[in-house]
């Protein structure tokens, strides 16, 4: 359980004694009756007074600039590996590469015309009556060219 006050704010309110925590998590006083003389009691107790505080201001700083994970989205604490990340940038590498590979193929396939519709299509999502009035022609005449260019892919994959 986290006390409520730090061993700081505990040895400050004690005056006449250093407040510390022993190895069981109790909280011990060191009275200036233990010390060889009042002296050296003052000097450990200035000692621990600036040490307690340094540390205060060390979790402080800590506290402030740090987010609890129950605080954190999911997705950004799950986030893959260093290892993990680079076999998924290979792999969307590959992917892109073959993607690169079917285009080039499919281009081949079509007239430069039937290529450009179709891409506006369906990469830029536009309509074919969008497309008919970029290019000064019929919507039916885009739509024929595009159906004419799914017919050959088609058929070729089909092989």
């Amino acid at each position: 359980m986290k006390r409520k006050k730090s061993d700081y704010a505990l040895n400050k309110e004690a005056p006449d004694a250093i407040v510390y925590q022993d190895a069981y998590d109790n909280i011990e006083p060191l009275t200036s009756e233990q010390f060889s003389s009042a002296e050296e009691f003052l000097k450990w107790k200035r000692w621990s007074d600036e040490n307690y505080h340094e540390q205060e201001k060390k979790n402080n700083i800590a506290e402030k600039h740090t987010v609890p994970l129950s605080d954190v989205p999911e997705a950004k604490v799950a986030e893959p590996s260093h290892e993990a990340q680079i076999a998924e940038d290979k792999a969307e590498a590959e992917r892109l590469e073959e993607l690169k590979r079917l285009l080039y193929e499919v281009q081949d396939l079509i007239s430069e015309k039937q290529f450009r519709r179709l891409w506006m299509w369906r990469v830029d999502r536009m309509r074919e009556e969008e497309i008919a009035k970029i290019e000064g022609i019929r919507q039916q005449n885009v739509s024929k060219s595009i159906q004419a260019a799914l017919k050959t892919i088609c058929e070729h994959f089909k092989k």
